[in-house]
């Protein structure tokens, strides 16, 4: 072969490497980043409780991963409304909890509430009322079925929802964050 065969050869290798690693970031490097996020980063939650219902008598917040605590837990006036922090379907409503289901195998848990306004399998958008709360603590939980963890609720929170827990986290004077881990395995 003569040098310039050799040269177009080395060149159209080339391009076939760039245009093959190219196409396997696009279709597996890339979306296997994505799985990093344990496949809810397109997931937004607003606080299921409205800023006026929050109190500070005792705790005020009781941060995700606090003594083990699964659940973003705030102190509230009793008999408050709490609503769907997220659309989803109505997974399970038991002992005084609802379970929205927010994504496929992503779900959201809220407890304990009383009189209840939703139905199993019900679909829900966010703000709908799911029920009222049954004492002067509520917690919200977002358990991830794919990846088989307990995730901080906080992390998902709309803007406006972290910094309504900031405040709650310095008014309290808590140290730390509201978020004492990120996850938690069950």
């Amino acid at each position: 072969m003569d040098e310039k065969k050799i040269k177009s050869l080395v060149l159209f290798l080339m391009m076939g490497i760039v245009v093959i690693s190219v196409i396997l970031y696009v279709f597996v490097a890339s979306p296997a980043s994505r799985k990093k996020t344990l496949g809810i980063s397109n997931l937004s939650l607003e606080l299921p409780v409205q800023n006026k219902d929050l109190r500070y008598a005792q705790e005020g917040i009781i941060p995700f991963c606090s003594n083990d605590n699964k659940a973003l837990t705030l102190e509230v006036t009793p008999n408050i409304s709490v609503y769907s922090a997220t659309q989803g379907t109505v997974y399970e409503i038991t002992n005084n909890k609802v379970v929205i289901e927010a994504l496929t195998d992503i779900y959201v848990e809220y407890e304990p509430l009383i009189n209840i306004n939703v139905k199993y399998g019900e679909y829900v958008t966010t703000n709908t009322v799911l029920g009222y709360s049954m004492n002067d603590f509520f917690s919200f939980r977002l358990k991830n079925d794919r990846s088989k963890i307990y995730e901080c609720p906080y992390l998902y929170l709309s803007p406006f929802g972290k910094t309504i827990i900031d405040q709650v986290t310095e008014i309290v004077e808590l140290e730390g964050d509201a978020c004492e881990c990120v996850l938690l395995k069950y």
